[in-house]
């Protein structure tokens, strides 16, 4: 095998590797900041609406929710846009399919190893004494009684 297309194959699955982790890590990180942002803008309502009272503790209870709550959504905006500002990676069959033709090593190309009187044999002895022998439709072949 061609040592140049082995190398694009292994480069062309590392790319593809590498692009789906990363796609799998943005998607975690995103999900992850909705997460937050749920939660913590859950809580910072409910603070709002619980009893308005300007105890400095609930003060500083509700501007810490509002903050984790505005970082959960500024984490996942910046993790969404990094995500589709991420170029796509083909799987390797399309990566390799639109290669050049002459940069395409295709299998099966150079004649067989074996001769083809070697190829074709029978399967018990006796028959198709020939190589010949086999390949022509007009004849039977026989099986030898045991």
């Amino acid at each position: 095998m061609n040592q140049t297309h082995i190398d694009r194959v292994r480069e062309a699955r590392k790319k593809r590797r590498e692009y789906v982790a990363k796609k799998a890590s943005l998607s975690f990180y995103r999900y992850f900041g909705v997460l937050l942002a749920v939660i913590f803008g859950g809580l910072t309502l409910l603070y709002a609406i619980d009893d308005w009272n300007t105890d400095t503790a609930h003060l500083i209870r509700l501007t810490l929710f509002a903050v984790v709550f505005r970082f959960g959504v500024w984490y996942w905006t910046s993790c969404t846009a990094e995500a589709k500002a991420l170029p796509f990676v083909p799987p390797v069959a399309k990566q390799i399919a639109a290669l050049p033709a002459n940069e395409i090593l295709v299998r099966g190309s150079d004649g067989p190893i074996s001769a083809p009187e070697e190829l074709l044999r029978a399967a018990h002895t006796g028959i198709g004494e020939q190589a010949n022998e086999l390949l022509r439709a007009d004849k039977r072949m026989r099986v030898p009684d045991p």
